[in-house]
């Protein structure tokens, strides 16, 4: 038994290791994304709304697309949200998981209801942070393989969406941690920019929102 499931974990890794690679370099994109000073400080981003509770999504061009993003504050502990996170594979989409490559890492295939589908690479991981608990990023990207069609027309593709957990070292006695999303849409061979940059931006609340 223990021979049959270390091959068929061996053949899974084999297979999808192209996938678990883009995952992994959507991880340290992201990374530079959230350490950029630019990110914080929101300089060259456009405020594209505010979310029902006053939080504001930005957007601005860069060569991988455009890029949006939102912060938010959520009561309750880092752990639990990527937790929560994790379990809802994709929020805004019906999905299912193709391959779970560790307890890190999986495949996942996910799809709406105008049978509009793609495959993505997710992963996450526990970064330093200057409070005393270590916070976490998770990162994913659509992959293309053999084995999955995917049916993308029309829509945007992602190229990359992250999320970082930021515990509050200063909580007040509770658990509250800084929510920060981002998500990079490629428009190329999209029609109508002005609706998809408005639908991304619903995407990203609806992520966040997911997320808290």
């Amino acid at each position: 038994f223990l021979t049959t499931t270390f091959c068929t974990f061996k053949r899974i890794l084999i297979q999808y290791a192209p996938a678990l690679m883009e995952a992994q370099s959507a991880f340290l994109e992201a990374q530079g994304i959230f350490d950029h000073s630019d990110f914080y400080q929101r300089r060259g981003w456009k405020k594209e709304h505010e979310t029902k509770d006053g939080y504001a999504v930005y957007s601005k061009n860069s060569n991988k697309g455009r890029i949006f993003t939102i912060s938010e504050i959520v009561e309750a502990s880092a752990a639990d949200i990527l937790r929560d996170s994790w379990r809802n594979n994709n929020p805004l989409m019906a999905s299912e998981v193709i391959a779970n490559l560790s307890d890190h890492a999986a495949v996942i295939r996910v799809g709406n209801a105008m049978n509009r589908q793609m495959t993505v690479a997710r992963i996450f991981r526990s970064v330093e942070m200057s409070s005393a608990s270590d916070g976490y990023i998770v990162a994913f990207k659509t992959v293309n393989l053999p084995d999955q069609p995917t049916n993308t027309a029309g829509m945007p593709t992602l190229h990359l969406g992250a999320i970082r957990l930021r515990p509050d070292p200063v909580g007040g006695g509770r658990a509250r941690t800084f929510v920060d999303v981002v998500i990079i849409l490629d428009l190329t061979g999209v029609a109508d920019r002005a609706y998809a940059q408005q639908t991304a931006s619903s995407m990203l609340t609806m992520l966040s929102e997911q997320a808290g």
